[in-house]
């Protein structure tokens, strides 16, 4: 499969590292340089212009800022390609006017898919999804959706990574307070963190069941959760991932 990515940024050129051998790649890039250093690591070629690379795929991966959208579909890309937009805050519909002749799929990936542990949304228009099955086959959770509950994605495990490592974060500094290095304490609260998670997946259970389960009555557990629930950390959360819904609708 020929497929070319625009743009070799973090998050494309990660996508294309996951995809890997699966496809043939052109590549390009503003900055030659980091299609170049991509094109050395997936055996691909680089582009000399968008309409080049265009000119030898069937399918085109766009992976550039959304306000560089409307300048790419100014190039001429031919007929019947599948563009695939990996990029964040462009509806399908503004996707569609500016590649009339072309079928779009919309896909948001995080970024833990270079680790096979991604979540990855898909608005579910498409009439034939094999294409982009393969493609992010590999990737971790695999989710189509409306575009309406791919916005939600976008917050919750898109920017969900970056509380994620805040809240990883903490754990850390709590356990170098207690007189834990570093290391020491970034491993265990990255494992717990994992292990809890893993266990809720498992079982099914609602992490609520699974809370009261290790909060024995009276117990360090449940001070310590009470502790947090006085300081807000439930509502920050919550009211963090709802700011970084809200900000996305206004770009």
């Amino acid at each position: 499969m020929q497929v070319g990515l625009i743009g070799c940024g973090v998050m494309g050129s990660v996508f294309a590292r996951k995809i890997g051998k699966k496809a043939s790649w052109i590549l390009y890039s503003r900055t030659r340089g980091k299609a170049e250093k991509l094109a050395g690591e997936l055996d691909g070629q680089v582009a000399a212009g968008i309409e080049d690379l265009a000119k030898k795929c069937d399918v085109i991966i766009v992976a550039v800022l959304p306000s560089q959208v409307e300048a790419i579909s100014k190039h001429d890309f031919g007929q019947n390609k599948l563009i695939i937009s990996i990029v964040g805050g462009v509806k399908l519909e503004k996707w569609k006017l500016l590649f009339p002749s072309h079928m779009v799929a919309r896909v948001l990936p995080n970024l833990p898919i270079a680790y096979g542990e991604g979540v990855v949304g898909v608005v579910d228009e498409l009439e034939d999804r094999k294409v982009v099955e393969t493609l992010v086959d590999g990737m971790g959770l695999i989710m189509w959706l409306s575009e309406e509950k791919l916005e939600a994605l976008s917050a919750l495990a898109g920017s969900g990574c970056g509380f994620a490592y805040m809240i990883l974060e903490a754990y850390t500094e709590a356990g170098i307070m207690m007189g834990l290095t570093s290391d020491e304490a970034l491993k265990m609260a990255a494992q717990s963190l994992k292990g809890a998670a893993v266990m809720c997946e498992q079982t099914g259970e609602h992490p609520a069941k699974l809370k009261w389960e290790v909060a024995a009555p009276g117990g360090t557990t449940i001070g310590g959760l009470v502790e947090m629930e006085a300081s807000g950390v439930r509502a920050g959360i919550i009211d963090g991932i709802l700011e970084t819904r809200a900000r996305a609708e206004h770009h």
